[in-house]
């Protein structure tokens, strides 16, 4: 690594370092950065996270497809819970529907009740999860630093 860099920059001796590495505010950047940086300081060795650690990055990659497909799965189960929930309702309340058409009440009038029943269901549970996501998030409490350069200095 040539020593016009860190001498020019930092003030540092070429024994006093052996490399400098940083951290990028969009770390999916790094390519980027580094043809800008490899274009700007010829001579100096630029290496970037994304060609260093591929298999890192195809499991990065690998554990958010499983993640959205873990949460579509959910997705699907509690679509299945909730239907199967108003199935058994509307069993129980076959008698209660069944006097309430006898007093007039039309096919359409029926349906609503079971709608708004699905309706009051899923806003509920809705709310549950968004108020258990917000206390139990550690995203929500602790923000990761964006933007820090780390130097390693030779000794």
């Amino acid at each position: 690594m040539s020593g016009a860099v860190p001498q020019n920059v930092l003030g540092w001796s070429n024994d006093q370092f052996t490399q400098i590495q940083l951290q990028l505010n969009q770390p999916y950047d790094s390519v980027r950065v580094a043809d800008q940086w490899a274009q700007q300081l010829p001579g100096i060795s630029v290496i970037e996270w994304q060609g260093q650690n591929k298999e890192l990055l195809v499991g990065l990659t690998s554990q958010s497809m499983s993640s959205y497909m873990i949460q579509g799965f959910v997705l699907i189960a509690v679509a299945l819970g909730i239907a199967s929930t108003l199935a058994i309702a509307a069993v129980q309340k076959t008698r209660q529907i069944g006097i309430l058409k006898a007093m007039g009440l039309s096919d359409s009038a029926a349906g609503q009740v079971f709608l708004w029943q699905a309706a009051v269901l899923g806003w509920s549970a809705l709310s549950a999860e968004s108020r258990l996501r917000s206390v139990c998030s550690p995203c929500s409490r602790w923000r990761l630093p964006t933007s820090r350069s780390r130097c390693s200095r030779g000794s």
